[in-house]
């Protein structure tokens, strides 16, 4: 059997000319009848696609993709197995669908084909070398970005993303990319090297492809994305090595290279390298949600600009961050990270900037902790800590490696080989009804933590007098505290007087804001953010 111009699929799709070889096969120019519209059709001949095990996934990701309909995708319009007798292709497809039904024969006798709408357009890593704006590929990306989420609703994912597959259309005078090959089944096998991929694919691999079973899923497309997004700003990807299985082991365990010692100039470096930390964590679970989040997160990121003056500390703080002080005794202090998540490290974007105090002092035993050192997650109803270390995390004395560890309750956790902390979950709380465990609070236990204020990692609502912030008395002994939105809520409390740094009246229930006085006949509290 040969594949030519002039054959006919499903008997309305004619091969008008061959255009190459693709990946897992080769591809045709086609056209439909009688619409006369022109086709992509793609052949997948690659022994990994004829498994009976491959068919039924190929069936199953083909007929998802063609419920897609997105302006950011090649629409998917047909589907099939190409042989010469008709009836055992039917055959074949029908048996592949019904659970527990395979055909005996370990290869399928016909080829997998997938019939997709034509798109032209320039390469996006062209636009890449014509000097295009971090800025303007975000704003190029965030409906490729919505497309990979409505795929991944659908439960189809690429499992192939590279700048190649991203095509950049003029439409209105405004470039729009399109993204290729999405309705294709990805062959899975528990050896890496038996797949056919792209010569540069593995600078996009996720660390979970490249482990023994391979598997993919969406966050390997975010991971992808984000690869791409640092390749943008950077003129590299993260990790680069000839070696194929070099390059494998850096996904997998290498700490992404800061963008401050690659770009020192670069006034949103501190930010960007802050969320990269999240967007190409090793652990699929411990990046974004979704691939919209993650653009949203990276287009915030871009649009921080460094300020001048005894305000520059404060901009540079965690978005996540917040601290609590006395006004009348400033050195009782405590500091909040709003959400499930908080990075650890020693640069001052971090959620918890974990250094050796008094600096510089002890330059020495801080240079040992990495710029993102660890990563706390509240995940699936446990706390789980994330090493993105060279120097090591330990969790009670037990080091811990690159993909996440479930923290026991009142365990010790060491960066590096000085730098201890306490970490006691608030399950003594009184938390409002239905909620589940509010958060944990982070103690410093070294000796080189001489002015390190608590802080109390809060994802669910909690009554502030059951708190550790109960501690600083005044307003936090008063109402309840939640977090929404990515911002510490307080609900207010008909005893305290809420201004905000411009003098406004706060009535509550509202976000606590930098700036914010909390005024209570116990005392003033003071809120920096």
């Amino acid at each position: 059997m040969r594949l030519a111009p002039g054959r006919w699929l499903n008997g309305q799709i004619q091969l008008l000319s061959w255009q190459g070889e693709e990946l897992l096969g080769e591809s045709f120019l086609a056209e439909r009848r009688p619409q006369g519209d022109s086709l992509w059709v793609k052949f997948l001949t690659a022994e990994a696609c004829r498994t009976p095990t491959y068919l039924e996934r190929f069936r199953r990701t083909a007929e998802r993709a063609m419920l897609l309909s997105h302006h950011s995708m090649a629409t998917v319009v047909a589907f099939g197995i190409y042989q010469e007798d008709a009836e055992e292709a039917a055959r074949l497809l029908g048996a592949a669908a019904q659970t527990g039904s395979r055909p005996k024969s370990p290869h399928a006798p016909g080829i997998p084909w997938i019939a997709c709408e034509t798109v032209v357009g320039r390469e996006f890593r062209s636009a890449l070398h014509e000097g295009m704006s971090p800025k303007s590929v975000g704003t190029l990306l965030l409906p490729v970005a919505d497309l990979l989420d409505r795929a991944a609703l659908l439960g189809i994912f690429h499992g192939e993303l590279v700048p190649e597959l991203l095509l950049v259309l003029d439409r209105g005078g405004e470039p729009k990319a399109q993204l290729l090959d999405l309705g294709i089944a990805k062959p899975e096998t528990g050896d890496l090297w038996e797949v056919p991929m792209s010569s540069g694919g593995l600078l996009y691999r996720s660390p979970e492809q490249g482990r023994p079973d391979g598997r993919a899923g969406p966050a390997s497309d975010r991971y992808a994305l984000a690869t791409i997004l640092y390749e943008a700003i950077a003129g590299r990807t993260p990790f680069v090595a000839e070696d194929p299985r070099t390059l494998i082991g850096l996904h997998r365990s290498a700490p992404i290279p800061p963008l401050k010692s690659l770009l020192p100039r670069l006034e949103q470096a501190a930010a960007l390298d802050a969320f990269f930390v999240r967007a190409l964590a090793k652990e699929p679970q411990a990046r974004f949600a979704t691939a919209m989040a993650m653009m949203e997160e990276f287009m915030q990121a871009l649009s921080t600009h460094p300020r001048s003056g005894a305000r520059e500390e404060k901009r540079r703080r965690s978005s996540r961050w917040y601290r609590l002080s006395r006004k009348d005794e400033p050195a009782r202090r405590m500091d909040v990270v709003a959400g499930p998540r908080a990075v650890l490290g020693k640069q001052s974007e971090c959620d918890v900037v974990c250094q050796a105090l008094p600096s510089p002092a002890h330059d020495g035993i801080t240079a040992t902790i990495s710029r993102e050192h660890t990563v706390l997650i509240w995940l699936d109803n446990r706390l789980s800590v994330l090493d993105q270390s060279s120097n090591g995390t330990f969790v009670d004395e037990r080091k811990i490696g690159t993909r996440l560890t479930a923290i026991p309750a009142g365990a010790v956790l060491r960066l590096g080989q000085h730098l201890q902390l306490r970490l006691t979950g608030l399950v003594d709380a009184q938390v409002v009804e239905g909620s589940d465990l509010p958060g944990v609070l982070i103690e410093r236990l070294d000796t080189f933590a001489d002015g390190a204020p608590k802080t109390v990692m809060l994802w669910q609502q909690i009554a502030a007098a059951a708190s550790p912030l109960a501690e600083l008395g005044g307003a936090m002994r008063l109402g309840d505290l939640w977090v929404a939105q990515r911002e510490l809520w307080w609900s207010g409390d008909a005893t305290v007087s809420w201004q905000r740094q411009d003098g406004l009246a706060v009535l509550g229930p509202a976000p606590l804001r930098d700036g914010d006085t909390l005024s209570h006949k116990d005392g003033v509290l003071c809120i920096a953010h």
